[in-house]
């Protein structure tokens, strides 16, 4: 009678410890959630400034999303986390969010220099900015 091996049900616990922690973390963080929600709220909600709006002040821009030539201006900025988790940051060619729009994004801590063309879309969560000169 042959004994049957055993040598790979081993890696099974481990297995599963790696998709929990993958669950965990990323749930923890809230950037694959917040990620989807933030599409469906600004997909929905974005529009263009008229031209009597100004654009916001360079020195500490909140979080939120912004269209760069109209709210912002084209540039470097600094983002600087202000959370006890990460901060989140993505920038987009379009107001439309999807993935297809995406240009770059970032999962980050303390702080990150991005820069922004004329036309492009900015969305920043737990953080802010600051344009730098």
């Amino acid at each position: 009678m042959e004994k049957k091996s055993w040598s790979r049900w081993w890696l099974l616990p481990i297995y599963l410890l790696a998709a929990l922690a993958v669950f965990v973390f990323g749930w923890y963080d809230g950037v694959y959630w917040e990620h989807v929600q933030s599409q469906a709220t600004y997909s929905n909600s974005a529009t263009m400034p008229n031209s009597e709006e100004k654009m916001v002040d360079v020195k500490h821009i909140p979080e939120g999303m912004y269209a760069v030539g109209s709210d912002i201006p084209a540039g470097t900025y600094r983002l600087i986390d202000n959370s006890n988790t990460t901060a989140y940051m993505a920038v987009y060619s379009n107001a439309t969010t999807s993935l297809d729009s995406l240009v770059v994004n970032d999962n980050f801590r303390n702080q990150r220099y991005v820069s922004v063309k004329n036309g492009e879309y900015i969305q920043i969560v737990r953080c802010y900015m600051q344009k730098e000169n």
